[in-house]
């Protein structure tokens, strides 16, 4: 089974530095065994239980205007990969719990206003006291946004989550939900259980079958998740987390054309998403189009700023194409951004060993 897209940088770029300088010599089995891949589950290391961690309080404010009448989708984000997601209530608010000490990011991708990608950073998990957030949006475009809240707020055919939730039954709400928590406690064979039950008494809820491809990315069962993300898209073809979910599948079984295809759908229609752009320049790395790849990779960057896959993946292309002195910069910034990475030790030993390398070489 193919280890998980999301992690393979790191190692990907160790080995092609091995291939092209054969510096480690006896020390790289020690180094390889661990370089360990990062699968969607393990980066929930940096989330601890409900009883502990820090507790985030946020919430949105929209500048120049009032707040929409649909709840707006905010997820957390920790190296450039889902933690958890919320969506808002109320007054704009929102809350994820349980959180360890780290660099998280905050990302809203909605429509009707400019991305953000807001980092915070969790320093202690002794305190009690809430992690309060404030985060601004700015319409793309004022008068249009005015008349689509005018719109939203007296249209109950507006889409959103809750809308689609309200028109399925309540038993299938009901597990829904029960999957979405369980997921974000890292439960992942009890969501799997409470989102088949959902498409079961709800078939048509697409919505189920995109969470699901993905917590079956997480237990590594591709097949599986191809086939759910699939038929997601069928339901919805405006579901752009289906088509990055898919596109990740597609590349991790080595289908890369495929994958470029897919993935530039999900970006036709998401196009500010850091996910898709790093899965999209991994693809292009693959089928040789560095100039695409290396594109799309800093466009990842660009969106998310903490993205620590996409400046990976870089030094990656860079080795493979003997740019060492653009890996050698790309490589010093994740050391330097990325303090509390868990694959930080194995990026400075390969830091330690190419600055040797070029330092062994002759004077142009």
């Amino acid at each position: 089974m193919a280890a998980s897209a999301f992690a393979s940088p790191l190692l990907a770029a160790t080995k092609q530095l091995f291939r092209r300088r054969r510096l480690f010599s006896a020390a790289l089995p020690a180094l390889l065994s661990l370089l360990v891949f990062l699968p969607y589950t393990q980066l929930r290391a940096q989330r601890l239980p409900e009883s502990g961690g820090r507790f985030l309080e946020g919430r949105i404010r929209v500048t120049g205007g009032d707040l929409p009448p649909w709840p707006i989708e905010v997820k957390l984000e920790l190296h450039g990969m889902l933690v958890e997601r919320a969506f808002t209530e109320g007054a704009g608010g929102f809350t994820f719990s349980g959180l360890g000490a780290s660099t998280y990011t905050l990302v809203i991708n909605d429509g009707a206003f400019f991305s953000v990608n807001q980092t915070v950073r969790i320093t202690s998990v002794e305190s009690t006291a809430p992690v309060r957030v404030v985060i601004v949006l700015k319409p793309r475009d004022p008068e249009a946004y005015g008349a689509a809240r005018e719109a939203a707020a007296g249209n109950s055919n507006t889409v959103s989550l809750a809308s689609l939730l309200a028109e399925i039954p309540s038993k299938a709400r009901k597990e829904f939900k029960a999957g979405m928590k369980a997921g974000e406690k890292g439960e992942t064979d009890k969501a799997i259980k409470h989102y088949q039950k959902t498409i079961e008494l709800a078939p048509d809820f697409h919505p189920a079958h995109s969470n699901l491809g993905y917590q079956y990315m997480s237990q590594s069962n591709l097949a599986e998740a191809e086939q759910v993300f699939n038929q997601a898209i069928k339901l919805n073809q405006d579901d752009a987390n289906a088509y990055f979910g898919l596109g990740n599948v597609l590349y991790q079984t080595q289908r890369f054309e495929d994958a470029e295809r897919i993935l530039e759908e999900g970006l036709e229609r998401q196009p500010r998403s850091a996910l898709g752009h790093y899965l999209l320049g991994s693809s292009y790395a693959r089928t040789g189009n560095v100039a695409e790849a290396e594109k799309n990779l800093h466009t990842a960057r660009e969106i998310d700023p903490n993205n620590s896959l996409a400046r990976m993946e870089l030094v990656n292309l860079y080795l493979q194409h003997q740019r060492d002195a653009d890996a050698l910069v790309e490589l010093k910034g994740f050391v330097k951004q990325f303090p509390d990475h868990p694959m930080l030790p194995q990026a400075k030993q390969m830091l330690q060993e190419l600055e040797t390398w070029l330092k062994s070489q002759p004077s142009q």
